[in-house]
């Protein structure tokens, strides 16, 4: 039975951050980006193809499209990643891909790329869509109550990097590991105060010295889990931990220590469900403004699946559910 998403009634139309028009001090920048990041970004900036200033640190904020591909891909070696970047992630997720630079980023990538071709993406893509159908399921079974879409985007996403990352692994606590990833995000994952003045990264974040417990935890659990698969191989469909055990560095024949792989499986886990699961929801929110887009949207999927589950070659075949995501990560950027 078709699930209608109603209007929301807090407003006509979706919420919108507004943007700087006058100078914030240190204090006030900091305070509101800890809670919105995007609330900080100067109404100048869409009007403009680089925006510069100083609040305790000179910073460059880079808005033209074709200067940021320069910078993120054509010419990613001329533009080291920012120290706050840095104190953000690296207790985390230490030196993998998303932090690691030069020759270090260079071998990583080498040994990575391989695990996700598209015959190893289409092969998980079973798991993504037994997830998707339990959501489902737990949707349906709520019946006219209210449900908070965002937890269970939460819930589905992280439900899938589990599978996708550690399937089969009865010593990988994910209640665990998912409680110590949300400590860290909430404790951790935000800008201090010393971040901004440009304190060097010796100096504790007093947010990130809380995480620490929940997130040398949720390490040792990841090594474990690891070190166990090494031992025991892997049975059936290959998951992303027996891709990265496997993969090697066609150039300098390296290969990944259990470190560098729990850092760069972390690296999957902490950056990708989140930032998955708000965009789902967003996305949800905004078709709910739209009763012609919900039904333009089932419309489509029901001419495409015809009742079955999706599968991963489907995707193509569902331009206006793609151009809903496209339209949502350019209206809420999730990272």
């Amino acid at each position: 039975m078709p699930v209608r998403v109603p209007l929301p009634k807090a407003s006509a139309h979706p919420v919108r951050v507004p943007l700087v028009t006058e100078p914030w001090g240190i204090l006030k920048s900091l305070q509101m980006a800890r809670r919105n990041v995007l609330s900080i970004i100067p109404d100048l900036a869409t009007r403009q193809p680089m925006v510069s200033g100083k609040t305790g640190k000179r910073w460059h904020m880079v808005m033209d499209p074709t200067a940021i591909r320069e910078m993120l891909l054509d010419r990613l070696e001329d533009y080291p990643k920012s120290l706050v970047t840095k104190n953000l992630l690296k207790p985390a997720i230490g030196e993998s891909l998303f932090i690691a630079e030069g020759a270090h980023w260079r071998w990583q990538r080498r040994a990575a790329a391989p695990v996700f071709s598209h015959r190893n993406v289409m092969n998980l893509s079973p798991i993504m869509t037994a997830a998707a159908e339990r959501a489902a399921e737990r949707i349906t079974r709520a019946g006219p109550r209210a449900v908070n879409m965002l937890d269970e985007m939460v819930t589905t996403t992280f439900d899938v990097i589990g599978d996708v990352t550690f399937s089969g692994g009865d010593t990988f606590d994910r209640d665990s590991v998912h409680k110590a990833i949300d400590q860290y995000i909430a404790e951790a994952g935000k800008i201090s105060l010393f971040d901004i003045l440009g304190f060097p990264d010796w100096i504790p974040r007093p947010g990130r010295l809380m995480s620490g417990p929940a997130l040398k935890e949720m390490k040792a659990m990841a090594d474990q889990a690891i070190e166990a698969r090494a031992a025991a191989g892997h049975e059936g469909v290959p998951d992303l931990l027996d891709l990265l055990l496997e993969g090697e560095d066609p150039k300098t024949k390296r290969s990944m220590s259990t470190a560098e792989l729990r850092d760069n499986l972390l690296t999957f886990i902490v950056a990708g469900h989140e930032t998955t699961a708000l965009t789902l929801a967003w996305a949800m929110y905004l078709v709910g403004f739209d009763q012609d887009v919900q039904d333009r949207a089932r419309a489509e999927a029901q001419s495409v699946l015809q009742g079955r589950g999706c599968t991963g070659d489907d995707v193509e075949n569902l331009p206006f559910i793609r151009m809903i995501i496209d339209e949502t990560l350019r209206m809420y950027p999730a990272a």
